[in-house]
């Protein structure tokens, strides 16, 4: 998995960037997923998966995960690459020590 664009938003907000993913699906290939969201929350930063809104104003996930587990281990392997792509190596106030990161990475 890498990225493979990443749009670094300007000024103040919680959204620091929007990124793609490239991924190799086993017997399928590669695929880029577009719409991810790098996201500095009241409990760190994480990983914000694609979402579409409907005509009445709900938000839907793109991705349908059937174990919730795997939405968390793509969250968790993407966060450092999206970290290192954004900072350029280390982000700041977060050295990776272990009980840093939030509780769910989504």
């Amino acid at each position: 998995m890498k990225i493979t664009r990443i749009f670094k938003k300007e000024g103040g907000g919680k959204i620091k960037a929007h990124f793609d993913v490239e991924a190799e699906i086993p017997s399928i290939g590669i695929v880029i997923i577009p719409g991810f969201s790098f996201v500095n929350g009241e409990r760190g930063e994480f990983i914000g998966f694609p979402q579409k809104q409907d005509r009445a104003g709900k938000w839907w996930d793109v991705l349908k995960f059937i174990d919730k587990e795997d939405r968390w281990r793509m969250a968790t392997k993407m966060l450092p690459l999206v970290q290192d792509e954004f900072y350029g190596n280390v982000p700041p106030e977060n050295n990776g020590s272990p009980g840093d990161e939030p509780d769910t990475p989504f």
